[in-house]
């Protein structure tokens, strides 16, 4: 069921739904906790899986309440997710409320969470200065972004999350971004990446972008709308929005 590599010292990916969808959490242990980022998609034993690579305390936090991203929530006591994200029922009342600047100290590892509304109102991403690292779920995509769902916001609000997430990264070199589906980007994401979302982002806001017509097959899913649209610029591949 789960995939698991190793991404260097404390740090593991754990694929999820290795036919298809596949679906990335992420594994990082300091010396004296350890955070999980994500829950996945399948709902199999997520925590006897983590348990094999650490004995330290576990904190789940949920970076965008989809369900391809926190199937195994309920496995969890330590939970973090913001409470204006909580539709599961065995969450309600006993997830804590992640808000922006909110920091998980694991023990000579920090990671700041950065509110980043645009694929959804609730969307996060996180921080770890130290290690160059910047764990973004689904929240910058990963060379795709769905901005057509009922709920997503409007292109201004993700161009103004980007010019945040800008300003927190700015005096930083290169970080490495882990992505909720790593396997959809055919290069590996970065700042260039980050300025091509955000200018696809402005031509759409603007009614300036070229665009497809998505080919709707029988299977598709009803997010997928007839008014749906595919944009792309530079290494923005496919960015994914609704002209009505």
């Amino acid at each position: 069921m789960f995939e698991v590599t190793s991404l260097g010292e404390g740090l593991w990916r754990i694929r999820d739904g290795v036919d298809n969808p596949m679906v990335d959490c992420y594994l990082a242990v300091g010396r004296d906790r350890a955070l999980l980022i994500d829950a996945g998609i399948s709902g199999g034993d997520l925590v006897g899986e983590i348990a094999r690579l650490t004995d330290k305390p576990v904190t789940l936090v949920i970076l965008h309440n989809h369900d391809d991203h926190n199937a195994a929530a309920g496995q969890f006591d330590d939970v973090w997710m913001s409470h204006r994200a909580v539709s599961t029922p065995e969450l309600r009342g006993r997830a804590q409320d992640l808000v922006g600047g909110h920091v998980f100290d694991l023990g000579g590892v920090c990671l700041q969470a950065i509110a980043m509304p645009g694929h959804t109102a609730c969307s996060f991403v996180l921080l770890d200065r130290e290690n160059l690292r910047l764990f973004t779920s689904d929240s910058v995509g990963a060379g795709c972004i769905w901005m057509q769902l009922p709920e997503s916001l409007d292109e201004q609000t993700l161009i103004d999350s980007l010019d945040g997430l800008e300003a927190a990264i700015g005096d930083l070199p290169p970080l490495t971004y882990y992505v909720g589906h790593s396997h959809q980007p055919r290069k590996p994401l970065d700042r260039e990446y980050l300025a091509d979302l955000r200018e696809c982002a402005c031509q759409v806001r603007d009614g300036m972008a070229k665009h497809r017509r998505v080919i709707l097959a029988s299977e598709t899913p009803v997010e997928l709308r007839p008014y749906t649209r595919i944009a792309q610029f530079g290494r923005m591949e496919a960015y994914v929005f609704d002209v009505e």
